[in-house]
């Protein structure tokens, strides 16, 4: 917030809106480059699902996608009534195949994807790197 509002005030210091503009992009890639650096080149996205047809998006993932899924149950406070819930990590290249059988098979469908970092097991890193 500081490097924007010191870029900010430069421009209108200065009287100049190219300026600016370029301290913007050089102050995105430079936050870019330090997260990479800060948190790994590989990250994987965790997506929980819940749905009503959770066995084909469970199928889809275990067959489609390969990977693992785990399915614990739930009640849901919204809906008011019981359920599973499908938990899963990709990797961030499968995310758009599983949007697009999510929302082709049930558009209802509630997900949330999260970014995740050091995921272990299969697939995925092997052991922790410290």
């Amino acid at each position: 917030m500081a490097d924007f509002v010191i870029i900010s005030a430069s421009g209108f210091a200065f009287g100049q809106l190219e300026a600016p503009l370029y301290g913007y992009i050089v102050l995105f890639l430079s936050t870019k480059v330090i997260d990479m650096i800060l948190e790994g080149w590989s990250y994987s996205k965790m997506v929980i699902i819940t749905s009503s047809r959770t066995q084909e998006i469970a199928d889809f993932i275990l067959q489609g996608l390969d990977r693992r899924r785990h399915g614990p149950a739930l009640r849901s406070l919204y809906l008011n009534r019981e359920g599973e819930i499908i938990l899963t990590v990709i990797h961030r290249k499968q995310l758009s195949a599983l949007r697009n059988f999510i929302k082709k098979t049930d558009p209802e469908a509630f997900v949330v994807i999260n970014d995740t970092y050091d995921v272990l097991g299969k697939g995925f890193k092997s052991h922790l790197i410290t």
